[in-house]
């Protein structure tokens, strides 16, 4: 993280993170969850029903590193990693045994732990 942060700092590429100010309620509750949604598909650009085609390029437009990792394990589907630990990154697990609908979720849950652990 720190050399790929550093890279997009000496190339001046580094992408705001488009999530960084977005009021949430802060007690945990499904409602919580949909206003997060909510508020980032309006953040997006995207229409309350819109199917999003391409998370990684979208999470990437928000700002978000993504990166996959192969890591042969039945368990490990992905992690997210906060701006203050050098993110906002979420890395998804691409082996081969894991299906692209489920490496699919794993990026869409992580954004939630982005959105909903501020």
């Amino acid at each position: 993280m720190e050399d790929f942060n550093d890279l997009e700092s000496r190339l001046g590429e580094r992408l705001d993170y488009l999530f960084e100010e977005m009021d949430v309620p802060d007690s945990p509750s499904e409602s919580r969850a949909i206003a997060a949604a909510e508020k980032a598909r309006e953040k997006l650009g995207l229409k309350k029903k819109e199917a999003v085609r391409d998370i990684v390029g979208l999470l990437e437009s928000a700002g978000i590193k993504v990166y996959s990792i192969i890591c042969a394990s039945d368990g490990f589907f992905g992690l997210s990693v906060a701006g203050e630990d050098g993110g906002p990154a979420i890395v998804v697990n691409t082996w081969d045994r894991i299906s692209v609908e489920r490496r699919i979720f794993s990026a869409a849950h992580e954004l939630g732990h982005l959105l909903l652990h501020l």
